[in-house]
């Protein structure tokens, strides 16, 4: 049975992907967000934790094949998590700021 482990020494190429492409499209950086990996026999199963205690998580599966291309199911990927996780960042940071 695999077990959850840091993204980035599971596969340094998709953890540079991801925070490649989540910076470089909404200005999500590294600290904002917490990439976990797990293992499977066809890919890896990512979670991306994010939000002011890593509580909002997003959950994609990528392939062996797909690591380190430039897929539509990657892009769709970093759509959607970049723009939840901006919402979520925004939100927390009024929260923080309003009196």
């Amino acid at each position: 049975m695999s077990k959850l482990q840091m993204l980035q020494s599971l596969s340094p190429r998709l953890y540079q992907d991801i925070t490649a492409a989540l910076e470089e499209q909404f200005r999500v950086h590294s600290y904002d967000i917490q990439l976990i990996g797990e293992e499977k026999d066809t890919g890896i199963r990512v979670i991306v934790k994010y939000g002011e205690n890593f509580d909002h998580e997003a959950e994609h599966f990528f392939t062996f094949d797909s690591i380190g291309k430039d897929t539509e199911a990657f892009h769709l990927f970093i759509e959607e998590t970049g723009e939840a996780c901006k919402k979520v960042l925004i939100e927390d940071y009024f929260r923080t700021m309003t009196p």
